[in-house]
């Protein structure tokens, strides 16, 4: 694969001064990786991934598009230069989604792609110096894959690949089988020797949604899994054992009624009440885990939720976007009240972190909803955190810019300062904002 570059400096954004100190925490350029007239009516995929390929202690990132025929980009952080190459560029006909993975352990990253029709999972070796070998494939399914996940499911200290294919989640344990010594690639076939570890039953005909976590908070994963048929949704809960084989509903098994139509959207682990017991959190309901470890389903319906202690006093807040970002606190009588209340929000979440580098979580977002005109702005909006659950919004706009896609927040330069990398709705390109000073 030739490298090539098709870098340009685009704008130069203007900074903000960080109140009471020197320091400042200015978005001071933004590049384009992609050619800036190419252009394409598909969107990217949500999430580029973030990850180190080249073992240099910088993040390479791997764009891969939300629709099929788009070119899937390997983007190689070039330190010299202070800039994004293009080393590898393709068309998938799959959804192109990628997870960094070991699979030969060799201890360079390679890359599991889900491609030839979303039924396809493959690999490419990282040959190191920014190459990658040819695609090979993995396993072939003979149903579409909705996504591929990694996870250490039995506790071996290595991450097994797992994936729903119909009503069904297979994993596939071809890193444990490498680091035994049996080898992956068995004879002449490069195949993994998948197997299914939850099977879908007639009554609960599709399997919406899938999150694996130590709900129990005894060093083990639970792989929770929500279904759904007419107006009954179910979850069902399995741990693995250290011989990586999964114990069906070991903690509870739950039925309940929605209208028609109605889907598990998320699903996450948090303690909500503070009591020291993982509960579970969907788009349709919280659900508290109780000391027998039932879980029983709160009167609550949310959109997607976030916990995180933004004021350090101990006890976790929730962040609800919807119309508007709604910041809550518990109160002392148990009850959930609203804090802070921000403006303006957007469909593509919120960020948790510390944008500023001054030890304490920032809320970063996306553009503003429903920003359709063609001379409008892409926008980053920044919530800097000023204490005591109050935060001062700060907006940077990139002329000619629609609006992004999505973004994806880490520190991209190893400079120690938390970098955007931004993707375009309606253009194949990638923007960079870097941090600091």
């Amino acid at each position: 694969m030739a490298k090539t570059s098709t870098a340009t400096d685009c704008l130069i954004s203007s900074g903000f001064q960080k109140r009471g100190t020197n320091a400042t925490s200015s978005l001071r350029r933004i590049r384009c990786p992609f050619d800036a007239k190419k252009k394409s009516s598909t969107t990217f995929a949500a999430n580029p991934l973030l990850v180190d390929l080249d073992s240099d202690g910088d993040l390479d990132a791997i764009v891969y598009a939300a629709q099929a025929a788009i070119p899937w980009v390997v983007y190689s952080y070039d330190a010299f230069n202070s800039n994004y190459i293009t080393i590898d560029q393709r068309p998938l006909t799959g959804s192109g989604q990628t997870i960094s993975l070991d699979v030969d352990a060799d201890g360079l990253t390679d890359l599991v792609i889900l491609g030839e029709r979303s039924r396809t999972i493959s690999w490419q070796k990282n040959l190191g110096s920014r190459q990658f070998g040819a695609e090979r494939t993995l396993f072939e399914a003979e149903q579409a894959i909705s996504f591929i996940e990694r996870g250490d499911l039995d506790g071996d200290g290595l991450d097994e690949v797992f994936f729903p294919v119909r009503n069904s989640i297979t994993i596939a344990d071809g890193t444990r089988v490498v680091n035994d010594l049996v080898g992956l690639f068995r004879g002449e076939t490069e195949h993994w020797q998948p197997r299914v570890v939850v099977a879908g039953n007639a009554t609960y005909a599709r399997l919406r949604n899938v999150l694996w976590g130590d709900i129990q908070q005894d060093g083990r994963q639970e792989l929770i899994t929500a279904w759904d048929h007419d107006t009954i949704i179910s979850f069902e809960v399995g741990q693995f054992t250290e011989q990586g084989t999964l114990v069906d509903n070991v903690l509870h098994y739950i039925e309940y009624n929605d209208p028609p139509n109605s889907a598990v959207t998320s699903l996450s682990l948090t303690d909500i009440n503070g009591d020291g017991r993982m509960d579970l959190i969907s788009n349709l309901g919280d659900f508290l885990q109780q000391p027998d470890g039932s879980l029983l389903r709160g009167d609550r319906r949310s959109t997607p939720t976030q916990m995180f202690d933004l004021n350090g006093d101990g006890h976790l807040e929730q962040i609800v976007t919807d119309r508007n970002i709604a910041i809550f606190r518990l109160d002392e009588f148990g009850d959930w009240t609203v804090a802070t209340t921000l403006t303006p929000t957007s469909d593509n979440g919120i960020v948790v972190i510390d944008f500023d580098h001054d030890g304490d979580l920032d809320l970063v977002q996306g553009p503003i909803r429903n920003a359709t005109s063609s001379n409008g702005s892409g926008t980053i909006h920044w919530f800097e955190n000023l204490g005591s659950l109050s935060f001062e919004p700060h907006r940077f706009d990139v002329a000619g810019v629609e609006r992004f896609s999505s973004i994806a927040l880490s520190d991209l330069d190893g400079d120690g300062w938390i970098d955007v990398l931004a993707t375009l709705l309606d253009r194949n390109e990638v923007y960079v904002f870097w941090n600091g000073t």
